[in-house]
């Protein structure tokens, strides 16, 4: 990568020693399967990616997967409108990321198609009973040639059925496998991030309806919803069953070609994943960077240099390039003091340079720096160097926890026992009553 001063550094990619899961694992949100360190960490990608989401999803194609040029000032902006956003945050908004996202964008389609499929006319050969056949063909002469008997009547008895051709409609097409695959991820996805804890989403009881993150999640709402119509209707028999190749319905259908780009950017997450688990730590401070960039361009009387600009995601890696050649390198130019800020993001820190044009003959000018301030990166986000620990911790707490669901069961066997031994001490003193009452009444008789 190149610096502002043309001078290259190697950034380090930061592997984390926490195993990365299966990926079904995470496309199915099996948390159960995954351990305490694992959970945490897809938990710390989806945040990552709600944020990423959320300021740049409106520049990126869905078909290419690459982010559309703008300018830097554009990517700014839209990465301060997130930041406002968040300040007003509800606390139990859900998190937009990919998977999210994608289903945000999916759901009115897969609305449509699962309350009105594409059917196909197919015949199959089925022995029918004799009072429901229609027309006979050659199959069916064929058929009864080699039966014995004279009449129709004696040939097709004792069952009274006739073998032909039977046509019928029916939705197990290509474009509904395709999409009843991509509805099971969804929907066990989804259910497991609205219904973690078992209990009706908070989302349901807010009081703040007229909030963005409120039309999210009455969209989700619905792809859960919409499990009844597939039980419903004849899609609950069509396999689940992801499909290589387009067919002209999944080509040209608008609602059809929602789904293969759906299902598209779940191949790409999962082709992507490890990449992105392995980067984590970068993504995150190159975010910070982002946002450092986006409150300097907010400031009254600060501009940005406007250059052509590209923002380039790949292999986990992601950063901003300008027309200069430069990566993520933006500068300002402060009208009221005539300086430029540069900032740049240089391996585990954010450089600000802080200049001033001088001249020594009026005419010709250059930059001079006047101060340099750094901002270190490396430690701004501990959960990554703690996750192994808290785990430990989350294994003691367990085994604990255990112990003392072992004990509590011990003592409510010891007291099951004592309400017995109770129940019968008080059956014998009954019965002791009862003796010491007949006893008296023998004595008082004689």
């Amino acid at each position: 990568m190149m610096c502002s001063d043309g001078s290259h550094y190697v950034r380090k990619v930061v592997y984390m020693n926490i195993e990365f899961p299966q990926i079904d694992h995470i496309l199915h949100a099996s948390s159960d399967k995954m351990t305490f360190s694992q959970r945490e960490y897809v938990s710390l990608m989806n945040q990552c990616n709600n944020f990423f989401n959320l300021s740049f999803q409106e520049l990126l194609d869905r078909v290419s997967r690459e982010y559309n040029a703008k300018s830097i000032a554009d990517i700014l902006e839209l990465a301060n409108h997130v930041l406002d956003e968040e300040n007003d945050a509800c606390p139990n908004q859900i998190l937009f990321d990919d998977f999210v996202r994608n289903a945000s964008l999916v759901s009115q389609s897969l609305k449509k198609i699962i309350h009105e499929p594409s059917r196909k006319l197919v015949k199959i050969e089925k022995n029918v009973p004799a009072n429901k056949v229609t027309h006979f063909d050659s199959k069916t002469m064929n058929w009864l040639s080699r039966r014995p008997g004279v009449t129709i009547e004696e040939k097709i008895s004792p069952k009274n059925v006739i073998p032909t051709k039977v046509t019928f409609f029916t939705a197990d097409t290509v474009e509904n496998r395709h999409t009843m695959y991509l509805f099971d991820i969804l929907y066990d996805y989804l259910f497991d991030k609205m219904y973690s804890d078992g209990d009706i989403p908070k989302c349901e009881e807010c009081p703040y309806k007229s909030k963005k993150c409120f039309e999210l999640y009455e969209k989700l709402q619905t792809i859960l919803l919409l499990k009844h119509n597939v039980k419903n209707t004849d899609l609950r028999d069509v396999p689940k069953q992801k499909q290589l190749r387009q067919n002209n319905k999944l080509l040209s259908d608008k609602e059809y070609k929602q789904i293969w780009d759906a299902v598209r950017e779940i191949d790409y997450y999962e082709q992507n994943c490890r990449s992105v688990w392995e980067n984590l730590k970068y993504r995150y401070q190159f975010l910070s960077f982002v946002f450092v960039c986006a409150r300097i361009s907010s400031i009254q009387g600060v501009s940005v240099f406007d250059t052509y600009t590209q923002l380039v995601d790949h292999d986990g890696m992601i950063k901003i390039c300008d027309d200069k050649g430069r990566d993520n390198c933006i500068c300002f130019f402060a009208s009221d003091e005539n300086r430029v800020i540069e900032v740049r993001l240089n391996d585990e820190a954010i450089n600000v340079n802080i200049l001033e044009y001088v001249s020594s003959n009026g005419v010709s000018w250059k930059l001079s720096k006047i101060d340099e301030i750094d901002y270190d990166l490396s430690g701004i986000f501990d959960e990554f160097d703690i996750i192994t620990q808290r785990e430990n911790d989350y294994n003691e707490a367990t085994n604990a926890l255990s112990e003392l669901k072992k004990d509590y069961a011990d003592v409510q066997m010891e007291l099951q026992d004592l309400e017995a031994k109770k129940e019968i001490i008080q059956q014998l003193a009954a019965v002791l009553n009862q003796v010491k009452e007949l006893s008296f009444d023998v004595q008082k008789e004689k």
